[in-house]
């Protein structure tokens, strides 16, 4: 059976890191779009370049993989010992920054709790296109998962169109609205 032989589940202040980790998630989550929000509704500072907030992002990643690299091995020289494999990280690494300068656009058009349902639905698109393209099976749990979260994201969709529909900019709103999914 898996995991048979194997010690206790690693532990960090008498709590198991996996759910350490979970809650650091779901704190990491609902803050980056609160903190978003916010700082664009400040007087005076919602005209801040989304882009720079962006790159910090990303210069904080990369200052942590060196503090992260030089503690384990003392020195950088490992992360160019292999050119290509740095090359192929980059792929992925520029279509982050990508997805997070849309984030900026998106939570611009959408309201916090619109935004964070909205946002999981690459959830779902991760589970077909593994099961399209990849040729993997999804077992029913799986297959359960994601039409729960599929009908999740359709009902606040629905919601919040039909309160939309009752305002008076409703036409505007639509297109914002459109536009900051698209951008999800």
């Amino acid at each position: 059976p898996p995991g048979a032989g194997a010690g206790p589940p690693p532990m960090l202040c008498g709590v198991q890191i996996r759910v350490l980790v979970c809650a650091m998630l779901v704190v990491q989550n609902t803050g980056a779009v609160l903190l978003m929000r916010y700082t664009r509704s400040m007087p005076g500072e919602g005209q801040y370049i989304t882009q720079t907030a962006v790159i910090m992002q990303e210069v904080m990643k990369g200052l942590a993989c060196v503090v992260l690299l030089l503690k384990d091995e003392g020195t950088l020289a490992s992360a160019w010992a292999k050119p290509a494999e740095a090359l192929k990280t980059s792929v992925p690494a520029l279509l982050y920054l990508v997805q997070n300068n849309l984030q900026y656009v998106a939570v611009g058009y959408l309201d916090a709790a619109t935004y964070t349902v909205s946002y999981q639905s690459k959830i779902i698109w991760s589970g077909i296109l593994s099961v399209v393209l990849l040729n993997r099976k999804l077992g029913p749990h799986k297959w359960l998962g994601i039409v729960l979260l599929a009908a999740g994201v359709a009902t606040v969709q629905v919601a919040g169109s039909q309160g939309a529909a009752a305002s008076p900019a409703a036409e505007e709103d639509a297109a914002g609205k459109a536009v900051g999914l698209v951008a999800i």
